[in-house]
């Protein structure tokens, strides 16, 4: 029988473990992969404390005091909750970081230099290697060589060395040095689109009251395992069903979960490996795809109250059988809810996972509302918003920006009190985002104001939103759009070779010629892939001309944040010369 904990019960973080320990002993706590025992291991509450104990008396011994900031960067998985929970009863603040931050020179200098980490975790060799460098190139070289006099660099493949040794693990006890809930929990860092990263500050209220909102939003059954391929681990714990850590997609087979959380690349990913396995498919199967597609979100908005009933529903469990329960089993075929933030997904992705019975909730949050303020529900779910706020959150529309206020919200940025009082307004967060609501109380995102393109015409265009339309034809891996007080809207594409190499020859053209890139004819079979996927879009938002590139964008180029967002102002000024060109030929 499940027991929920509320905020003012549990108080800290440590305190919402404690509790959980308390209530749920028994109950799978988590389920993961132990490499040195070779299989998957199912822990309990009982078991998970234990291994926090074991976890906290390792940190102690490094002479950490209450509020010191230790960092983490490893993947989502067991080790990273348990740190975060040994961390918390320390009354450490805990500092997540991308596995690829030190590729990064502004996210290092930002965190590294910014924060005075004292402790951090990472995953092994390759970022040791990098770390060394940052060390011996960086252009603060003596900041960066105090941070390294300070800070105890341990590797998440060498744990066991560090972890102190006992025949006997339950001499270790929890340590719970008390917190009050404004103390600072985490520091999360920014992406940095378009500035150096900025550390959101958040206090153990704010976290715990954000999971507890979202428990009340949804419906949590008995049997609910979630997979965080995004963290967010808090929610399961209040509401008390377990959480499990796969080492990759192909583990759902086995998790066989029942609520996903993780960014828009799983889908994507997902559906470009379907989308390629069918188009090795004669037309006639690609055909029944589609139609299979088409009737079940068609039956999908039926079921929604939105549409009407077709006889063609009598023919979806022939579907469902065939096309539908091969694509759930990838999942675990148990997935009552499958969420996702922090991008845009076109309308062909998620029309085709919800046509064939995976819930896909799309969700708007930034992680200075800690995170989520709005998310969609299985039963009433419009895929093209980002749902209703959350009960605990109130949203204003000033200027065209969305403000919110809720006990969630940061307490502001480290060491950046004129960021904190840009962002921070009486009370109200100004996220910097465009968002409409509609008059069935459902927020749909626009985009960051920072990046909406206003053209020649005064039409303001998402360049996010087309650009995840454009991808998902797997010819494309990146994409960025141009237009901003131009009179129509251009691209840049990074393009899959091994496709594009097929077309070239199809065209009895050089792929291994950089000048192929710059054919006409090349160009056309480019722009009409292009507007097929923008066949349902007005004039004024399609890409009339593309330059091809052959170079990826990448974090270590500048030309991505480490979190794999488009730093668009670098991104131009790399490529002006061909910007120009394409506005100047027209």
């Amino acid at each position: 029988m499940r027991r929920e904990i509320s905020t003012k019960e549990a108080v800290t973080l440590f305190g919402l473990f404690r509790l959980r320990v308390k209530y749920s002993p028994d109950r799978t706590a988590f389920k993961y992969f132990d490499k040195s025992k070779k299989r998957w291991i199912s822990s309990s509450w009982r078991e998970t404390a234990l291994d926090v104990a074991k976890w906290q008396a390792g940190l102690k011994k490094e002479n950490l005091t209450k509020g010191d900031r230790v960092g983490l960067m490893i993947k989502t998985s067991y080790e990273r909750a348990i740190f975060e929970f040994a961390a918390s009863g320390l009354g450490l603040v805990t500092v997540p970081m991308p596995v690829n931050g030190f590729a990064s020179k502004d996210y290092n200098e930002s965190v590294i230099l910014d924060l005075g980490i004292k402790f951090l975790l990472i995953e092994g060799e390759e970022q040791e290697k990098l770390l060394l460098s940052i060390r011996d190139n960086s252009s603060s070289i003596a900041d960066i060589y105090e941070f390294f006099k300070n800070i105890k660099l341990v590797r998440l493949d060498q744990i066991n060395s560090w972890l102190p040794r006992t025949d006997e693990e339950k001499s270790f006890e929890l340590i719970d040095i008390t917190s009050n809930p404004d103390d600072i929990a985490v520091i999360h860092y920014t992406s940095g689109t378009s500035g150096k990263p900025k550390g959101v500050v958040l206090s153990y209220k704010n976290l715990l009251s954000n999971a507890e909102a979202i428990s009340h939003h949804t419906t949590v059954y008995d049997d609910d395992i979630l997979v965080p391929f995004a963290s967010g681990w808090l929610f399961p714990i209040m509401a008390d069903c377990g959480t499990a850590f796969p080492r990759n997609i192909y583990d759902l087979k086995v998790i066989k979960p029942t609520r996903i959380v993780s960014a828009t690349r799983l889908y994507e990913y997902l559906y470009d490996q379907i989308n390629s396995k069918l188009m090795k498919k004669p037309l006639w199967v690609q055909s029944i795809f589609k139609y299979a597609v088409k009737t079940g979100w068609n039956l999908f908005e039926y079921r929604q109250g939105r549409g009407d009933w077709h006889f063609d529903f009598l023919l979806f469990p022939i579907f469902d059988l065939l096309i539908a329960r091969p694509v759930r089993k990838i999942l675990g075929n148990r997935v009552r809810s499958a969420s996702y933030a922090g991008g845009v997904l076109p309308p062909e992705i998620y029309k085709t996972f919800i046509a064939f019975g995976i819930p896909v909730l799309n969700c708007y949050g930034q992680a200075e509302a800690g995170p989520i303020v709005s998310i969609n529900v299985v039963e009433n779910n419009i895929p093209s918003s980002v749902g209703k706020p959350l009960k605990t959150v109130d949203i204003m529309i000033k200027n065209g920006e969305l403000l919110v206020k809720s006990p969630s919200v940061m307490t502001g940025y480290w060491n950046n009190q004129s960021a904190t009082e840009a962002a921070l307004k009486d009370g109200w967060l100004h996220t910097g985002d465009m968002v409409n609501i509609g008059s069935n109380g459902y927020l749909f995102f626009v985009g960051r104001m920072s990046e909406v393109i206003t053209m020649e015409n005064g039409k303001k265009v998402s360049p996010v939103a087309i650009e995840a339309v454009i991808k998902a034809d797997i010819l494309f891996d990146q994409v960025m759009v141009i237009g901003k007080d131009r009179p129509f809207l251009t691209a840049l594409v990074i393009f899959n070779k091994e496709l594009l190499e097929k077309i070239a020859k199809s065209l009895k053209l050089n792929p291994r010629n950089p000048l192929t890139l710059r054919e006409k004819s090349l160009k056309a079979i480019i722009l009409k892939r292009i507007a097929e996927k923008m066949a349902d879009y007005p004039d004024y938002m399609q890409i009339v001309d593309v330059t091809l590139l052959s170079d990826e964008w990448t974090a270590e180029s500048g030309l991505m944040t480490v979190s794999n967002k488009l730093k668009r102002k670098n991104i131009e000024a790399k490529y002006s010369e061909e910007i120009n060109t394409m506005y100047y030929n027209a």
